[in-house]
This record gives C-alpha cells, structure tokens and sequence, in this order.
C-alpha cells in the first residue's frame, strides 16, 4: 500500500474520529449553554443557540461524508478527485466558520457587556491539519 493511500485513509479515520468527539463535545457545551443562559432571562440569545447547533452539527455531518469518501475511496486512484475536491471544500469551510465564529463571538460578547473571547488560532491550526494531509493525499493519489 503506498503511503499518499495510507495518507488519505488514516486522516479519514482521524477525522471520523475527531468528529464524533467535536460532536459530544458539542452537545455537552450546549447543556452549559443553555444552563447558564437560563438564569439571565432578559437576554434573548435564540439565534446563538440556533446558530451553534447548526453550525456545529452541519460541519460534524460535513466532515463525516468527507470521511466516508475518504475511507471509501482510499485505495482508487480513478475517485481521487472526489477526496481531492471535498477537501479542498473542507479547508475552506473551516476557514469560514473560524472567522464566522469571531463574528459571533464578538457581537455576543458586546450584547452581554463581557470583553470577547477568541475561538483560539493554535486551535485553529491543529484543526486545520488534517484536512491539509487528506487533501495532499488525495492529490497524491489523484497523479497516479
């Protein structure tokens, strides 16, 4: 087995992984969100919840047909460019939602008169590695 398959199967197993964790993860945070929001009935913060369940989830099942493909597909050099394609979706993504998350931090933050909090940039990074190597392993695969 050559190592850009290898390279391509073991990211789609990580990210399998990782999702499922991000998703409990997810769900335990939102329990603590919705337990400290409860207290302060005056703030009407719907459209956060709405937008982390949303957004959390919708990436979690993102990043689990990305996955999939990629154990799928892991050793067809012909199917490649579907992994190749659905990475390169999935780097951008994760671009996007880091800065939409910012975004929402910052006017939650001002709404509740607190200073805003950033998502991380080191968090960010180690995120974003594993998209990178499964998309250069499917690009490896892709050439041969």
């Amino acid at each position: 087995m050559p190592l850009e398959s290898k390279r391509l199967k073991v990211s789609s197993i990580l990210i399998l992984i990782f999702t499922t964790i991000g998703l409990i993860m997810l769900l335990v945070q939102l329990g603590r969100l919705l337990g400290a929001l409860s207290h302060v009935p005056e703030l009407n913060l719907s459209g956060l919840v709405a937008f982390v369940v949303i957004s959390g989830f919708g990436r979690g099942v993102f990043n689990y047909i990305v996955g999939g493909f990629g154990l799928k597909y892991w050793d067809m050099p012909e199917k490649a460019h579907i992994c190749f394609r659905l990475g390169i979706a999935l780097i951008i993504f994760h671009v996007v939602f880091y800065v939409v998350e910012h975004i929402v931090m910052a006017v939650t933050a001002e709404s509740l008169g607190v200073p805003p909090m950033s998502p991380g940039f080191f968090n960010f990074a180690i995120n974003l590695i594993l998209p990178i190597i499964y998309t250069t392993g499917a690009a490896k695969i892709k050439e041969r």
